[in-house]
């Protein structure tokens, strides 16, 4: 498993958004929730980067 686990502040940092704006995505729908690790929160990197593809996708014009 390479995948890297990302707390709130690096998700939003990561999308260059709020804290507040990356639980909205998640309400929406739009990225993923975080896995519970206890008490804490943690975002996959792979589903971030896979929301960023998918923003460029839509930018481009390109159906998926």
């Amino acid at each position: 498993m390479s995948d890297r686990l990302l707390s709130l502040p690096q998700t939003a940092d990561v999308l260059n958004i709020s804290a507040r704006t990356v639980w909205r995505l998640v309400a929406a729908g739009q990225i993923p929730a975080p896995v519970r690790i206890g008490r804490a929160c943690r975002w996959c990197c792979s589903d971030i980067s896979g929301y960023i593809e998918k923003l460029k996708l839509q930018r481009d014009g390109v159906s998926e």
